[in-house]
Parts: C-alpha cells; sequence; structure tokens
C-alpha cells in the first residue's frame, strides 16, 4: 500500500491522544469547570479512536481483493460517517456539559470558525473520495485524518490551559 508508513504514524499519534487525554482526565477531576473539561477530554478520545481506525482501515482493507479505488472509497465513507456521528454526539455532549464544543457565543470566536471550516473541509475531502476516489484519494485521505488530529491538538490545549481559568 502507497502510504502505509504514514497510516502507522497517524495511528500512532492518535493512541497518544487517547493516553494523554486519559491522564488529563484523571489528574483533574475537581477543578473548576470539570465537566465541560471531560466532555472536551472525551471528544479529545473519541476522536484519537476514529483516527486509529481511519489510518488501520484504508491497510486493512488493501489486504483484501478490493482495488485501491475501492479501498479510498470504503474508507473515506467509513471515517466520514465516524467523523460527523461523533460530531454530532459532541453537540449534544458540550449542551448537557453547560458549553458549546465552538465557544460562547457560538462563533465569536476566531477559534471556533476555524474549527467548522477544518471540519467541513475534512468532510468535503472525505466526500471527495466517496465521489470520485481516484488520483489523489490517498493524499486527500490523510489530510483529512490529519484535520481530525489537528481538531483533537485544540480541544486538548482548551482543556489542558484554558477551561475553568
Amino acid at each position: 500500500m502507497e502510504h502505509q508508513d504514514y497510516l502507522f504514524t497517524i495511528a500512532e499519534v492518535a493512541a497518544a491522544f487517547v493516553g494523554f487525554s486519559m491522564v488529563v482526565g484523571a489528574l483533574s477531576p475537581d477543578r473548576p469547570g470539570s465537566r465541560f473539561r471531560k466532555a472536551v477530554i472525551h471528544d479529545v478520545a473519541a476522536i484519537g479512536f476514529i483516527v486509529m481506525g481511519g489510518a488501520l482501515a484504508p491497510y486493512t482493507l488493501a489486504q483484501t481483493t478490493l482495488t485501491i479505488g475501492a479501498v479510498w472509497r470504503i474508507a473515506s465513507l467509513g471515517l466520514l460517517a465516524l467523523w460527523l456521528f461523533g460530531y454530532l454526539t459532541s453537540f449534544r455532549r458540550f449542551r448537557e456539559a453547560g458549553g458549546s464544543a465552538l465557544g460562547e457565543p457560538l462563533l465569536s470566536r476566531p477559534l471556533a470558525v476555524i474549527n467548522t471550516a477544518v471540519v467541513l473541509a475534512g468532510n468535503g475531502l472525505l466526500l471527495w473520495n466517496v465521489i470520485f476516489p481516484g488520483p489523489g484519494a490517498g493524499i486527500r485521505y490523510l489530510v483529512a485524518l490529519l484535520l481530525l488530529l489537528l481538531i483533537a491538538t485544540w480541544l486538548f490545549l482548551l482543556a489542558g490551559f484554558q477551561l475553568g481559568d
């Protein structure tokens, strides 16, 4: 498979996000904003698991008799579905924790706008692969995975340094 090394590296980085999010969650259960912080840390871990699965799916699918176009199409569809499901359930979790995943008020902060743009860009790349999985599908898929990690980074920094201040 063409991008195997990159996929494995991304899976390892995603696993580190899951581990670090568990440490942050365990070390700060009673700090101010802990309920909202738990929702943020939950999303960091969830994104980490989605990225790990997303990074390993194309490699696994490539071991079958599927064409490379079908591999990227199926992996992109799966990652797109998981990303959208996680994104939509995140809003419910944040609302129940007393805040917004994008910031308060909803779109007043530049990072909220950037986050929305990153989500749209990543999902657009995956949708492109589902509809037209031709040349460049692997690169588009890798960029979508990296955009997911970018969101996890933003959330991790939010949970570690901004919440409760």
